[in-house]
Formats: C-alpha cells, structure tokens, sequence
C-alpha cells in the first residue's frame, strides 16, 4: 500500500509523541556509516582539542626556547665587548712598553710615553693658560697615549689612538686630540696603531701624511 502524505504526518506527530522512537527510525533509514558519523564527529574534536593542546603546549616551550637563547646571545655580547675591551687594553700596554721600537722605524728618537699623572698636568696648565677648555682637558685625557719624541726638526707630540683594526673613526679621534695638543705645544701629530687597517682607513691615511700610522706586528 503507498505511503501518502497524511501518514507522513502522521509519522511526524508519533515521533513527537514518543521520541524514544527516533533511534529505532534512524536505524531502520539511516545508513551504519551516516549513524557512525555523530561519534567520528565527536572523536575528530577530541583529537583537534588534543592537537591544539599539544601545539600550546609547543608554542609556550619554543617561546622559553627563544627567550633563553636571547639571553644567552645578550651573555655571548656582553662577553664579547669585554674581551674586545680586555684585548684592546693589552695592545695599549703593549704599544706603550715598546713605543721606542714602533717610533723607532718611522725615524722619532727618544721617544716616551707620558704617564696619565704628566697628560693631566700637562692639560691643567693648558686649562689654566686659557689655551683648552675643560671639555678638550677632558678628551685629551681620553687618548689611548701622549708621546713625547724628536724627530730631525726637533720635538714633536703624538696623540695615539690604538686599536686592534684602525678605523676611520680612530683616525678622527686621533686627529681631534692632535688639535687640542697642539694647542700645548707648537708640534702636535695624530697618530693611529693597529694590527690591520680598513680599506677605508688606509683610503684616509693616504690623503692624510700627516698622520703617523704604526702596524703593530706581533703584538
């Protein structure tokens, strides 16, 4: 006998009549695959959760991850500026132990190193004169070292920059406290010490004669 659509209707009000029955209808309509898919449903979710949660999980340990490396990295510089620093200073003590030697091959004789005491009163007495202000007293008391040596015209002063590789910005310094030495004593030169130079600084030095420039070999 065919289904007419007033037993449909029918169906429908028994259904909402006793949902208990939907089940036992799903069943008979309904294929097992579209019954299983509620479940493959719920489990599908249950893995999503648990992939979003292990990837959580992921991001927080990549993140302490990348804050430790900072870290280190900030460590890695700051040991680095120090042995800069370390290394830097030794070449100076070297320089200024075997100054006679390096000025030596450039034709300055009796050369001496002023101590930091000699530099500061020699800077007191420019102060005092009205020849440097105390901000020149204060950059000349920067210079790596004073020299004081004779060359075939008599006395000459260097204010020494040293540096493991000379750069142009050495050479500027050197230079600005040659021109408040000079303005102590009559024959002042920039001087610049390194164990290698830049292309752009020995660019400088070439234009420059002026300056003494001494390749520390060996040191």
């Amino acid at each position: 006998m065919p289904f007419a659509v007033e037993d449909f209707h029918d169906l429908l009000r028994l259904l909402e009549a006793h949902p208990e029955w939907r089940a036992d209808l799903r069943r008979v309509v309904l294929t097992e695959s579209l019954l299983a898919l509620p479940d493959a449903v719920n489990a599908l979710t249950q893995q999503v959760a648990a992939l979003a949660e292990a990837q959580a999980r992921t991001e927080t340990k990549l993140a302490a991850l990348a804050e430790q490396m900072a870290l280190l990295a900030a460590a890695q510089q700051r040991t680095e500026h120090r042995v800069d620093e370390l290394v830097g200073f030794a070449m100076e003590q070297r320089f200024v132990r075997h100054a006679a030697a390096h000025l030596g091959t450039l034709g300055l004789r009796r050369s001496r190193v002023l101590t930091p005491d000699a530099v500061a009163e020699l800077a007191d007495d420019g102060v005092d004169a009205d020849r440097i202000t105390m901000e020149q007293r204060a950059d000349l008391l920067r210079a790596d070292a004073v020299v004081r040596a004779r060359d075939g015209d008599g006395e000459v002063w260097l204010a020494v920059e040293v540096s493991m590789v000379v750069e142009p910005s050495d050479i500027n310094r050197a230079r600005e406290r040659a021109k408040i030495l000079g303005l102590l004593q009559p024959r002042a030169r920039a001087c610049v010490a390194g164990r290698s130079f830049t292309a752009t600084a020995e660019k400088v030095l070439a234009s420059s004669p002026a300056i003494v420039a001494i390749t520390l070999e060996g040191t």
